[in-house]
């Protein structure tokens, strides 16, 4: 289709989009729009937030704060485990000590002991409530089910943090009376304060230290006196100090062995080389021979066995013959006797000196060999001194050995003594931190009792309300307009629909008039619908002119004479888009066709003032056909036909021309009008007749308007279409649908109709008129 030809501004690249471009303008468009809804909605949510506001219980909120100091439970580890044995240091940051306490604090055992101490109803505060007679299991369970409930309202209810760059815990709790606000904080911290000492605190860790301590000290004690005994057996008081004196001892007898064994090697090399030399000299040599020289070995022989004789003879008279000192005796006279038998009395003697080498040398060796025996004699006492040093080496190695034992089980059972002994000090210094209710927690706040509530906070409250109320009627608004399918401004149509509009009429134009004035006929459309929406209507415009500061002017004749002469004025610019905007090579309409897709969307309306217009700026005869056969109102509209014959007339056969009713007020305006109803058959209008009937007046009359019902009525506008040059689309702003509109259109296309455009009818402007300027 077309559009240029009918003058339309739109292009085609324009037209075929499907959404509109949005401007500051079409926002305020929508608000406007719904400004109702959104006002009723915006009110509505403050009065429920102010009413909330002050119907809501008044919440009171006691503050506490906890110091952890750093005390035993950070200095120190568990005196169970320093005694374990090897303990690996972990270093633990403050934060970490401080979430562990929050957990504590958070836990359901601290919960479960203010409800224990304060009483489950006292925190559900249901003191005011009747009880209900219960026995039994019904009662056990009620209680079970009351109890879990208030430990859930404690947990949740107190609000623990920890303050940021401290070692402070925040308390707080919330409830409707501020005593038991504070009291709750109360006990919780009471119950936590004895959590947190029997947390850090191990039982039965005291009297076990005890025991242990009393063991390893009487081991000790055992072990010391087993060491003092086996010291004093030995006489050593010191084992270094008699192994440093054995080790100087060995030392200089090692020294002394070395030397005695270098002096006896060079005194046995002496001796050996002084018997060589004395091998090779003689001992004697003669120096004289002397004969008959009596034996002086002879004469002591003799001696020798005359005092054995006379000895044998006192043994004689002493013993028997046969006793054992006579036979020895005896013997000893014997071998006397045969010893001097083989000596003789007389000998020749041969004098011999000595030699004097030899006596030297023989000296010499002499001297030396004394000197190798008394080395000799040293070397063997230094080895005996040697061994001696080295059997108590051995001896001392083993005292060593068991001296050593000793002092390492001393030193073990000594250390474990001072082990236990301090884990025995740090569990009694824990058992008296017990008793004495004594930890590392401070109370740096105690619980407050508020004077003040802390819920609900009106100006907060008020605030967010506020916004809430604004944003949720600027929401509400949007999502009405995403809603509305409806037609209702020229956009939607150029947009959607992809037709132009020719007019789009002011809603104030359609207000119930008297027929001295082609406005909105009484009677076009109806129902309870249609009066729900004039009083919209007439609620919107008072708004909008409280708005503008216009107050409508009072309905007088005059103004009523106004505004027909303006509604006459505004229809000129369909004329001016209709005729002096079309292109210079399209055809221009003669016969026009005006229908909607509903009826009361004020086609007749249309239709009488286009017939008007183009009577006022044509300078050519017009005439109005009024086709809407089965409710005509031109009769109405213009209050000047009577009982006329119309165009049923000539559709019926009963009449072959009428003619055209003058109006007055409109020299070159006649009205065709409906004229009687058709029954049977002759109620459906054949586009041949119709064809004919307009073919009867097209030479008469320069244009020709005819007024249709509505598409989805009859199929009287598709018929008519086919004879017309041009149909004008009627849509009630507000009320018809894209979708509508479409499937009217889509259907006056299957007959091939020429759609000039569309009037958008009965549109509201809701934007104020000082507003609208400014934007």
């Amino acid at each position: 289709m077309n559009f240029t030809s009918i003058g339309s501004p739109i292009t085609h690249s324009v037209l075929g989009s499907k959404v509109a471009p949005k401007t500051m303008r079409d926002v305020y468009h929508v608000l406007f729009r719904h400004q109702a809804n959104v006002l009723l909605f915006f009110f509505s949510v403050l009065l429920a937030v102010v009413t909330g506001t002050f119907l809501a219980p008044r919440i009171y909120k006691s503050d506490a704060e906890i110091l952890i100091k750093l005390g035993r439970q950070s200095a120190v580890i568990d005196p169970t485990v320093a005694a374990s044995g090897q303990v690996v240091s972990v270093q633990q940051n403050r934060e970490t000590e401080v979430n562990s306490e929050m957990i504590i604090l958070q836990s359901q055992e601290m919960a479960e002991r203010v409800v224990t101490s304060v009483g489950a109803d006292r925190i559900l505060e249901k003191d005011d409530e009747p009880v209900k007679p219960m026995a039994g299991d019904a009662l056990l369970r009620a209680t079970i089910r009351e109890r879990d409930q208030a430990v859930r309202t404690v947990m949740q209810s107190v609000k623990i943090e920890a303050l940021p760059r401290s070692n402070i815990i925040a308390l707080s709790y919330e409830s409707q009376d501020p005593k038991l606000s504070q009291q709750v904080l109360n006990t919780l911290i009471e119950a936590y304060q004895d959590k947190h000492i029997s947390a850090h605190w191990t039982p039965g860790s005291y009297e076990f230290f005890l025991q242990q301590t009393e063991q390893v000290r009487q081991a000790l004690l055992r072990t010391e006196n087993q060491l003092l005994e086996l010291k004093n057996r030995l006489g050593i008081s010191s084992v270094e100090d008699q192994q440093r004196t054995l080790r100087d001892q060995y030392s200089y007898l090692r020294q002394q062995v070395e030397g005695t064994d270098s002096s006896v090697a060079a005194s046995k090399a002496k001796v050996d080389s002084v018997r060589a030399q004395l091998a090779k000299f003689p001992e004697t040599m003669t120096r004289e021979v002397q004969k008959n020289v009596a034996n002086q070995a002879y004469d002591y022989m003799r001696q020798d066995l005359f005092r054995l004789q006379l000895k044998q003879q006192e043994i004689l008279s002493i013993y028997k013959p046969d006793t054992a000192q006579a036979k020895e005796i005896a013997r000893q006279v014997a071998e006397a006797e045969k010893m001097l038998k083989e000596q003789a009395s007389n000998r020749t003697q041969t004098v011999v000196g000595t030699n004097p080498i030899f006596m030297e040398l023989t000296s010499s060796l002499v001297a030396e060999e004394t000197v190798h025996s008394a080395l000799v004699a040293k070397r063997t006492v230094l080895g005996t001194q040697m061994d001696k040093l080295m059997n108590d080496f051995r001896d001392l190695n083993e005292f060593e050995y068991s001296v050593k034992n000793l002092e390492r089980e001393k030193d073990v059972l000594s250390a474990n003594y001072s082990k236990y002994k301090n884990s025995l000090e740090e569990a009694r210094i824990d058992e008296a931190l017990k008793t004495q209710r004594i930890s590392s927690i401070s109370i740096v706040q105690e619980p407050s009792l508020p004077v003040r509530h802390v819920k609900p906070r009106m100006l907060r409250n008020l605030a967010a309300g506020l916004v809430l109320a604004v944003i949720g009627s600027l929401a509400l608004a949007f999502i009405l307009e995403y809603l509305d399918h409806t037609v209702n401004r020229p956009e939607d149509v150029e947009y959607s629909i992809m037709l132009p509009v020719l007019l789009d009429v002011p809603a104030r134009f359609f207000k119930a008039e008297s027929c001295e004035a082609p406005g909105a006929p009484p009677g076009e459309g109806g129902g309870a619908g249609r009066m729900f929406r004039d009083a919209a209507v007439k609620l919107g415009t008072s708004i909008k002119e409280q708005f503008a500061g216009k107050p409508e002017p009072p309905r007088t004749p005059e103004s009523r004479a106004y505004a027909r002469v303006h509604t006459e004025r505004f229809y000129d610019n369909m004329w001016d888009r209709l005729f002096l905007k079309r292109s210079e090579l399209s055809k221009p309409p003669r016969s026009i066709a005006v229908t909607a897709s509903y009826d009361g969307e004020g086609v007749s309306t249309v239709a009488a003032n286009l017939a008007i217009s183009l009577a006022k700026n044509s300078r050519e005869k017009v005439l109005l056909i009024d086709a809407n056969l089965g409710s005509p109102c031109m009769q109405e509209v213009f209050c000047t036909l009577g009982d006329s014959h119309g165009l049923s007339d000539l559709i019926a056969g009963r009449t072959d021309y009428v003619e055209p009713v003058a109006q007055p007020d409109y020299p070159r305006l006649w009205l065709l009008p409906a004229g009687g109803a058709l029954t049977g058959d002759d109620a459906c209008i054949d586009p041949r007749y119709m064809e004919a009937v307009v073919g009867k007046y097209r030479d008469g009359f320069g244009y020709i308007v005819i007024d249709c019902p509505a598409v989805w009525r009859s199929n009287v506008p598709t018929r008519i279409a086919t004879v017309a040059d041009g149909v004008i689309l009627v849509v009630e702003a507000e009320r018809v649908r894209v979708q509508i509109v479409e499937r009217t259109k889509e259907r006056l296309e299957e007959v091939n109709a020429r759609i000039l455009g569309v009037v958008l009818n009965k549109r509201r402007f809701y934007i104020p008129s000082w507003l609208y300027r400014q934007i």
